[in-house]
């Protein structure tokens, strides 16, 4: 099964590594067409909103968190609560 049959509408995915690479194009880009909103985070300040702005350019939903750290547990409650909420 691809992510794009796998019906993600009303969704949200939390993608870390979301500023570039893989974690921009094949998997937040990805989730967002497949209907999904998607929360980003990435070490770098700029690139979740470069992100954030293609996936809503596309017709998407996404919220990006800059400048954050996969490892920090509040990263991580940014991702799960506040962008379940905030996408």
């Amino acid at each position: 099964m691809t992510v794009s049959s796998a019906g993600f509408t009303g969704k949200v995915a939390a993608v870390t590594g979301a500023g570039s690479g893989i974690g921009r194009t094949t998997t937040a880009v990805v989730f967002a067409r497949a209907g999904a909103r998607v929360a980003l985070a990435d070490l770098s300040p700029d690139g979740p909103r470069k992100t954030a702005r293609l996936i809503e350019e596309a017709g998407g939903q996404a919220l990006a968190l800059a400048r954050s750290d996969a490892a920090s547990l509040a990263t991580g409650h940014a991702l799960v609560v506040d962008g379940g909420r905030s996408v």
